[in-house]
């Protein structure tokens, strides 16, 4: 298997752990940032395959800036190459506010990939990394 890349963008420290190890047992080398500022840093330093990433951090909508970021129609031009990188948007946003907006993946407002609730099961999260992976744009 070539080793893919997946960086984590999540506050939650359980989280982070539970899911690299359910990662790295499937080939994936892991890496993690506590918040949106640091991941983006680590998206220009390590040009991961896949970017997993929280929405409540710092701000009750970080996650959403830095998709928005790493999409936007004109990104910074340090981030012109990410427009390419799946995003999985892991949150448990919905069981803290009443916010549903599954149907906007993919908008200019919800520039992610996938969108999925947190507690995800291992499998589903697998599944999904594997859609993403194998429908990724060449870099």
């Amino acid at each position: 298997m070539n080793e893919k890349t997946i960086l984590i963008i999540d506050d939650n420290k359980d989280i982070v752990e539970n899911t690299r190890i359910v990662l790295e047992t499937h080939g994936y080398k892991v890496y993690d940032a506590p918040n949106g500022e640091i991941g983006l840093k680590k998206v220009k330093e390590l040009k991961p395959d896949l970017v997993i990433l929280d929405v409540m951090m710092n701000d009750l909508t970080e996650g959403f800036d830095v998709a928005r970021t790493l999409r936007a129609k004109t990104p910074p031009p340090e981030y012109i190459f990410a427009q390419k990188i799946p995003i999985i948007m892991m949150t448990s946003i919905h069981d803290k506010f009443d916010f549903h907006f599954n149907k906007d993946v993919g908008t200019e407002w919800l520039p992610v990939d996938i969108f999925l609730e947190k507690p995800v099961k291992p499998d589903i999260l697998v599944q999904k990394i594997k859609e993403c992976l194998s429908f990724m744009k060449p870099q």
